[in-house]
C-alpha cells in the first residue's frame, strides 16, 4: 500500500499567473521543515516535534489561509508521534482515538472545498468520488466512517499503516510538488496582474483622456486646433475617438471618455483591477504629471478639468489607493524629483478636496429643501445643474470671506456624498516618520482627515513639528512651488522640545547643540539649523 505510486493532487494548487502570500518566510524555511518531518528517520522524535512546532507557527501566521495539506500532515504527525512517545504505556483505546480523530480531519479538510464547489454547482457526488479524484484510495473514507459511526473494533496496525499511507501521500501530492515550483519573489518574478483585452483598453482611454485634457487645459477646444500640442500617436487617438463619439468637441469627449470609464463594470470587482488603473494612470497619462510643474495660467485650469476624472475614481474606488501612490512617490528617494513634485501637486489637490468636501457638506444642512440636491439626484442627471451652481456659490463666498485663492470643483458637490479618505492614526504616524520636503505640505491637512479625528491641539503640534522636521533640509523645489515663507527660519532643538511638548534636558557645561562629540567652542549651537553642520552653513 505504502509503496504504490501516488499521483499529485489539485489540493492546494496555487495560480501560476500570481504571486501569492505564504506562511513561511523563504524556500528554505519550508524545505527545513520538509527534512525534519520526512527527511529523518522515524524514531527521531524532537526533529518531529520541531517540525510541528514550525506548522503551528505557520497557522498562527496565516490562520485561515493555512494550506490545507499543512493542517493535514500536523494533525496525521501529531497522532503519529502520540503513539510512538507511548511506547506501549497508553492504552490501545487511547492511541486508537487519537488516530480515529487524526484521520476524521484529514478526510474532512481535503474533501470540504471540493464539496462546497459541487454543491455550488449542483452536482451529485460523494466522499468517496472526491477522494478518488485526488489520488486517495477510498478505504480511508471507510475507515473514516468506521471512526465515527461504528463500534467495530479496529487493529492498532491499521491506523499505523493507513497514517504511514496519509504522510506518504502527503509527501509527494503537496510538499515535493511545492518544492519542484516554488520559488523566492524578485522584481523579475513578481506576477502582476494582467486584465488582458480590457486592460489594453483602459489604457486607450486613458491615453486619449491625457491628450484631450492636455490640450482643454491650453484653451483649445476643438480636435483639429489640438495637433501642434500633441504627437502624431495622440492626435489621431483623438480623431478616432472624434469619429467614435461623432463630436469634435473636446470638452464633449473628456466627458465621454470619462463617462466609459466610470461605466466598466470589471472595474468594481476586486483589488487587482484598483491597481490596474493606478497603473495605467501613472504610465499613460503623461501631460497629467508634466503639467503641474509648468507655471503659469494653465495650472490653474487643471484642478477643474480632471475634477470629472477624480470624481470617477470616487466611484470605482481607485481614488483612495491612487491617492496614497501619489503619497509613497513623493516618500520614494529614487524617484525623479519632477515627478515627486506632480506627485505632491495632485495628493495636496486630493487632501484639499475632501477638506472641502466635508466643509461643504456641513453647510448643505442648513439649505432649504428645494436647492438641497442628493447623490442619486445628481447621478441621474435630474438636478445636475443645480448641485453646480449651489457649491459654486459656497466656495466663492468661502473663497471671499477667508482671502484664500478659490478651489476649483474637484470631487462631490451633494449633500450626502459617500466619497471620503479611510486614514487611520497608524497611517499618520507612518507618514510623520517619512515626512520629507515633498509631504511636508501634505501632512498637516492629512492630519484634520484623520477617523478618529485629532484634537485641535494634537492638530497644531502635528502642523509645527512637520515645519521644524524639514525646513532646515535643503529642498529641490523651486521657491515658487513652496509659496509657505518658512524656508529662512531656522529651528533649533528647542524648538524640536517645545513641539513635541517634552521637556529639554538639564543643561550642563559639556551641553551641545548637535550630533558631534568634537567640538568647537566658538560656535554658537542654538543657531544651528537642526540637522545640519557647521560646514554646511
Amino acid at each position: 500500500m505504502c509503496d504504490s505510486v501516488t499521483p499529485p493532487c489539485n489540493v492546494d494548487i496555487l495560480r501560476p499567473d500570481r504571486t501569492h502570500i505564504s506562511a513561511w518566510r523563504d524556500k528554505a524555511e519550508f524545505r527545513a521543515v520538509y527534512d525534519r518531518v520526512f527527511g529523518t528517520p522515524d524514531d527521531d522524535i524532537a526533529a518531529k516535534e520541531e517540525g510541528i512546532r514550525w506548522m503551528n507557527v505557520w497557522k498562527i501566521r496565516q490562520n485561515k489561509e493555512t494550506p490545507v495539506c499543512v493542517r493535514c500532515t500536523l494533525a496525521v504527525l501529531e497522532a503519529q508521534l502520540f503513539d510512538r512517545r507511548q511506547a506501549g504505556e497508553a492504552s490501545a483505546t487511547e492511541v486508537k482515538s487519537i488516530y480515529a480523530g487524526a484521520f476524521t480531519r484529514f478526510i474532512n479538510c481535503v474533501t470540504e472545498g471540493r464539496q462546497t464547489h459541487a454543491r455550488m454547482k449542483r452536482k451529485p457526488s460523494t466522499i468517496e468520488q472526491h477522494v478518488r479524484d485526488i489520488g486517495i484510495e477510498p478505504y480511508l473514507v471507510e475507515l473514516r466512517h468506521l471512526c465515527a459511526h461504528s463500534s467495530v473494533s479496529i487493529a492498532i496496525d491499521v491506523f499505523r499503516r493507513s497514517a504511514e499511507y496519509c504522510m506518504n501521500w502527503l509527501k509527494v501530492s503537496y510538499w515535493e510538488r511545492e518544492l519542484a515550483t516554488m520559488e523566492p519573489v524578485t522584481y523579475a518574478t513578481f506576477r502582476r496582474p494582467v486584465l488582458g483585452p480590457k486592460h489594453t483598453e483602459l489604457c486607450r482611454v486613458l491615453r486619449a483622456y491625457d491628450a484631450a485634457t492636455a490640450t482643454l487645459v491650453r484653451k483649445v477646444s476643438v480636435v483639429e486646433k489640438a495637433r501642434p500640442h500633441l504627437t502624431d500617436d495622440e492626435f489621431r487617438a483623438l480623431q478616432a475617438y472624434e469619429t467614435e463619439y461623432g463630436t469634435s468637441k473636446l470638452g464633449l469627449i473628456v466627458d465621454k471618455l470619462v463617462d466609459h470609464l466610470e461605466g466598466q463594470s470589471f472595474l468594481r470587482q476586486h483589488s487587482v483591477t484598483v491597481w490596474a488603473v493606478c497603473e495605467a494612470l501613472l504610465s499613460e497619462c503623461r501631460y497629467l504629471f508634466q503639467d503641474p510643474l509648468k507655471k503659469g495660467p494653465q495650472q490653474s485650469r487643471m484642478t477643474k478639468v480632471h475634477g470629472p476624472l477624480f470624481r470617477a475614481l470616487a466611484a470605482i474606488g481607485c481614488l483612495q489607493e491612487f491617492f496614497e501612490r501619489l503619497v509613497a512617490i513623493c516618500e520614494d528617494t529614487e524617484a525623479d524629483d519632477q515627478r515627486r513634485l506632480a506627485a505632491q501637486y495632485w495628493a495636496l489637490k486630493l487632501v484639499t478636496g475632501f477638506q472641502l468636501l466635508r466643509e461643504f457638506k456641513k453647510h448643505c444642512k442648513s439649505l432649504p429643501a428645494d436647492r438641497l440636491v442628493l447623490f442619486a439626484e445628481f447621478y441621474s442627471g435630474k438636478r445636475k445643474r443645480l448641485a453646480f451652481q449651489v457649491a459654486e456659490e459656497w466656495y466663492d463666498r468661502r473663497a471671499l470671506k477667508e482671502g484664500t485663492p478659490n478651489h476649483p470643483l474637484m470631487l462631490g458637490v451633494t449633500a450626502d456624498c459617500p466619497w471620503h479618505l479611510r486614514l487611520d492614526r497608524s497611517y499618520l504616524v507612518q507618514r510623520l516618520r517619512a515626512v520629507n520636503d515633498y509631504t511636508k505640505p501634505i501632512v498637516a491637512p492629512l492630519s484634520s482627515l484623520v477617523e478618529p479625528a485629532l484634537r485641535p491641539r494634537q492638530l497644531l503640534g502635528i502642523e509645527r513639528l512637520t515645519k521644524i522636521l524639514t525646513v532646515a533640509r535643503p529642498t529641490k523645489a523651486p521657491r515658487w512651488w513652496l509659496g509657505d515663507g518658512t524656508a529662512s527660519k531656522v529651528y533649533t532643538m528647542e524648538d524640536v522640545y517645545k513641539a513635541t511638548g517634552k521637556r529639554p534636558p538639564p543643561a550642563s557645561g559639556n551641553t551641545r547643540w548637535g550630533p558631534w562629540r568634537a567640538t568647537d567652542d566658538g560656535i554658537e549651537w542654538k543657531y544651528i539649523p537642526l540637522g545640519m553642520s557647521p560646514s554646511e552653513l
